[in-house]
């Protein structure tokens, strides 16, 4: 299990990272909304803790490109809390809990905030991830950057539109024979209604972001032996919409044209993307050419619900020290990373402490 980037979004200080881990969305869009009733009218995470510093970073990352803000939910607290409990008692990032382990409350997301007393008939999904403890606005950067939004798959989770949140931390030790102190987190994002997207599909990054990852180290290959990618961009969509990619690029200030590799739920070879989402990556040996620090222009096109949509944005990369996390969705209980295999002269990832998301596929028995 792997991840890695080096971060992204508008913040001039702490960023939030800019890729997908794959993480479990559960989409049933045949379902009944049901009430909900923990969602709070302002966050009361306490100050200066890890909890209220994803609440806030992932919050910035998500609304500054168009996403519905998140609204904390005592009930998703719950649930995540429980989970990073789970994590601490175990030793593990795993996203899934193994029935018999101590702290267990449920294998998946879904069985999880059910189990806190959530509805079944949901949307949305859940990240986990351990760093190393550091402060608290640490543990969230590296959270993100490092674990929860790193591969293809993951930040499609954290970026439905849905607008409730869950946040959990505890500390512990990583297993596996390590002793290293850890700080084990997890963010549930659900509820039984989306928000509406105004002009979908949105993008992630988008207009303006900076700190955007050179290199991403993906915990589920996009496409086989991609298990290392260039920059990124996620498309969303509103939960009814399909969403399929023509053609895209990535152009320097200087004219130089890289075309990015396309990503929908019609040829995604895992078939864990739904409609409503699709990305566009630069291929590794393509972004051995990119540099840190640097604008570049994206240009992406193709059709949502079957008309023509194109999207046209500047981004800033970050810079080229790159560091790494392990991620993955596997419901293995295994967070040792593997270092991605790179190609002469480019930049080393060490290894990072063990992180992981779950599926993005419907789990509520009612799949569309």
């Amino acid at each position: 299990m792997k991840c890695g980037n080096s971060g992204i979004g508008k913040m001039s200080s702490i960023t939030v990272g800019c890729s997908l881990a794959l993480s479990a969305l559960l989409v049933n869009t045949a379902a009944t909304a049901s009430t909900v009733t923990g969602a709070l009218p302002s966050p009361t995470y306490p100050a200066g803790s890890v909890q209220l510093a994803l609440f806030t970073q992932l919050n910035q990352a998500r609304t500054e490109c168009g996403f519905p803000a998140l609204q904390e939910d005592q009930i998703l607290d719950k649930a995540a809390q429980n989970h990073a409990a789970y994590g601490a008692a175990n030793g593990t990032g795993s996203d899934t809990e193994i029935q018999g382990k101590k702290d267990f409350t449920g294998v998946t997301d879904l069985a999880r905030v059910v189990s806190a007393g959530f509805p079944s008939n949901v949307l949305g999904g859940g990240a986990s991830v351990d760093v190393s403890t550091s402060t608290a606005a640490t543990e969230a950067q590296q959270g993100l950057d490092l674990g929860m939004l790193a591969g293809i798959y993951g930040a499609a989770s954290l970026f439905t539109p849905v607008d409730l949140i869950g946040i959990g931390a505890a500390e512990g030790t990583l297993g596996n024979g390590q002793s290293t102190p850890s700080e084990f987190m997890s963010i549930d994002v659900f509820n039984t209604a989306t928000q509406p997207v105004s002009s979908s599909p949105l993008t992630f990054p988008c207009e303006g972001s900076t700190n955007v990852a050179l290199l991403n180290s993906q915990q589920v290959d996009p496409a086989p032996g991609a298990d290392v990618t260039g920059p990124q961009i996620l498309l969303i969509g509103n939960s009814t919409d399909t969403i399929a990619l023509t053609s895209g690029t990535l152009m320097s200030s200087t004219g130089t044209s890289i075309p990015l590799t396309l990503l929908d739920s019609a040829n995604d070879p895992n078939k864990l993307l739904r409609p409503f989402q699709s990305a566009a990556y630069v291929p590794l040996l393509q972004s051995l050419s990119l540099q840190a620090n640097t604008l570049y222009s994206v240009s992406i096109n193709g059709t949502v619900n079957g008309k023509p949509f194109s999207r046209t944005f500047t981004m800033t990369t970050g810079t080229s020290a790159l560091t790494s996390a392990t991620s993955g969705s596997s419901p293995k209980e295994t967070p040792t990373p593997t270092p991605p295999t790179l190609p002469p002269g480019f930049p080393s990832i060490p290894s990072f402490s063990g992180s992981t998301t779950s599926a993005l596929f419907p789990q509520t028995g009612n799949a569309f």
